[in-house]
């Protein structure tokens, strides 16, 4: 999970996470990666990780952007499969099964779908002007949404981590990787 200046929301996230988790039978990490935070966010996480023993931190030293601070992440991930998700909430840790179940079906990938978002228009027309363009790009089909909450194959992120280029793009080294994709539908929330 990727963290910027979210300080407010970091207790409330690892607790959900943690919740959704204890219920079923998987072993879990839990990566929080503090991109350069201007607030108490990386405190906060070192403290959480005193709570929680399946946290570990990881802070990059300024702000590097959320696919560097994911790749940062991936790197550190061990897990059969890994889970991405944004650090406010709106993406929902009782969904988190719902993708990871299709990674245990033998996708490769599995991209939440949002019916309806709950963010402002012009953050909507961004994420549609970036699935157009890696419909050209990348040769993404229509029909995927490309979210930043996802599940991948843990065989997937150990491909993905190859890249060591200054300017990771997370979803177009996966579509380069596989097309073993799908997506389920999820609620989006409002943000913490």
């Amino acid at each position: 999970i990727p963290v910027f200046n979210s300080q407010d929301c970091l207790a409330a996230l690892m607790r959900r996470l943690t919740e959704e988790f204890s219920k079923g039978p998987r072993s879990y990490e839990i990566i929080l990666v503090n991109d350069g935070s201007r607030d108490a966010s990386w405190r906060v996480i070192q403290e959480l990780a005193g709570s929680f023993p399946a946290l570990r931190g990881v802070c990059l030293r300024r702000n590097f952007g959320q696919d560097n601070a994911i790749m940062a992440g991936l790197k550190q991930a061990r897990g059969r499969a890994v889970l991405i998700m944004d650090d406010d909430l709106q993406h929902d840790p009782a969904d988190a099964e719902r993708l990871l179940h299709k990674i245990d079906q033998g996708y490769d990938v599995c991209y939440a779908r949002f019916p309806q978002k709950k963010q402002a228009t012009w953050k909507n027309l961004g994420s549609w002007f970036n699935g157009k363009v890696a419909e050209i790009v990348i040769n993404k089909p229509g029909r995927i949404y490309l979210s930043p909450y996802k599940a991948i194959n843990g065989d997937v992120v150990r491909e993905v981590v190859q890249y060591e280029g200054p300017y990771p793009y997370v979803d177009g080294l996966l579509f380069r990787i596989t097309r073993n994709i799908t997506q389920v539908e999820v609620q989006h929330h409002t943000r913490h």
